[in-house]
């Protein structure tokens, strides 16, 4: 990496904003036990293993990003243990934003974990990454956080974007399970009724009735295209396997070159596979347009 690079992504915002002058730096308040400058330039993983053990809690968040990022080797297993570990949340945090690079069982793991994490930004963020896997694990412990009576705002709205990613019924299902154990509640008939009208609500779109829309020729094309690009924001994982069937043949160009843009945001989507898959023959197949075999390709490169 570049050493402008490696600058423009360490540097400390604030004094950009505060001064306008990207050679400005305030004085650390203690001595990290390195040149920084020099060692983001440095990509010895035996270096910066060390550094997960340093006794700053900033080194030890570069240090996840420089092992995941910048080193060779597989380090989700260091990166979960760091995660189930660490009592700084901006660590727990790195860690767990790192480990999506692995998409792996420790990762799986980490964010069902980080749902009930007791820093607010990591509870969030692991919100946002189950949502964005959509695997059913994660229903059951997002419902229960979101009965709950006292949680952040912020976490309260991100778990009610999250359930638009996962199936309606499996959502309802483990809301009737999880909620008759909640005993915080005065009147629990009425705000059981109130909550589960709620996730039927927030989980309705996203599924068959999503799927029926896009693909049909009778609705205009441009309402079809800003309804398929909403799924790089909330993935329909469900949908999948009905959206890949439109491409059985060569046939409405800009909405499959929509679609396949649309679809290489999924790389978390535990139907990222499938849509590899279906990406690699089409982007082989002449028969289609270049314009949908090129985003097909793309979706195929950030996927497989």
């Amino acid at each position: 990496m570049p050493a402008t690079t490696a600058f423009s992504v360490f540097n400390n915002t604030l004094e950009n904003h505060v001064f306008g002058d990207p050679t400005f730096a305030f004085t650390p308040a203690a001595n990290p036990g390195f040149d920084v400058n020099a060692a983001v330039l440095d990509y010895s993983p035996s270096f910066w293993k060390k550094q997960l053990d340093n006794e700053y809690p900033a080194v030890q968040v570069l240090a996840c990003y420089m092992l995941a990022e910048r080193c060779e080797g597989n380090w989700s297993g260091l990166l979960a243990q760091k995660f189930k570990t660490s009592p700084y949340g901006m660590v727990r945090l790195a860690a767990l934003l790192e480990l999506a690079c692995y998409r792996d069982d420790n990762f799986l793991e980490c964010v069902e974990l980080g749902i009930n994490d007791g820093n607010e930004m990591t509870q969030r963020f692991a919100v946002k990454l189950a949502a964005d896997c959509g695997n059913d694990r994660f229903v059951e412990p997002m419902v229960a956080l979101y009965c709950e009576n006292y949680i952040p705002d912020r976490v309260r709205f991100d778990l009610g974007s999250g359930f638009r990613s996962f199936d309606s019924a499996i959502v309802v299902n483990a809301f009737d399970k999880v909620f008759p154990k909640m005993v915080n509640y005065a009147d629990p008939a009425n705000t059981g009724n109130t909550i589960r009208k709620n996730l039927i609500s927030l989980t309705s779109y996203l599924g068959p009735e999503f799927a029926r829309y896009v693909l049909s020729d009778e609705n205009t094309e441009k309402s079809r295209i800003s309804e398929i690009h909403s799924i790089r924001n909330y993935p329909a994982h469900s949908s999948v396997p009905q959206l890949l069937k439109y491409f059985s043949e060569p046939k409405e160009p800009a909405i499959q070159e929509a679609m396949w843009e649309a679809l290489g945001w999924f790389e978390l989507s535990y139907q990222a596979p499938l849509i590899a898959a279906k990406a690699k023959e089409v982007m082989d197949d002449t028969r289609y347009p270049e314009p949908v075999r090129k985003q097909a390709l793309r979706a195929y490169n950030r996927l497989k």
